[in-house]
C-alpha cells in the first residue's frame, strides 16, 4: 500500500520514478537503496529527473478483492 506524501525521511521506502523508470527503493542520503540483493542501488546525480510517487506504508496479506469505482 502506498500513500502520497510531501516528505520522505532517510530509511523510508517509496516508489520513485528515475529518468522515466519506476522503482521501489529505500530513500538514502546519496542513493536509492535496494532491499533486494538481486538489484543494485541507484546512485542519485544532480542531472537525474527523480519524482517520488509515494511512501510504502504496508502490504496486503491474505485474500483481498480490488474494487474499482
Amino acid at each position: 500500500m502506498v500513500s502520497q506524501c510531501d516528505e520522505m525521511k532517510y530509511g523510508d521506502v517509496g516508489i520513485f520514478v528515475v529518468n522515466g523508470s519506476a522503482y521501489i527503493k529505500e530513500y538514502g542520503q546519496t542513493e536509492l537503496i535496494s532491499r533486494n540483493p538481486e538489484f543494485p542501488n541507484i546512485q542519485v546525480n544532480e542531472s537525474d529527473n527523480i519524482v517520488c510517487m509515494g511512501k510504502v506504508i504496508g502490504k496486503l496479506e491474505g485474500e483481498y478483492e480490488i474494487i474499482n469505482d
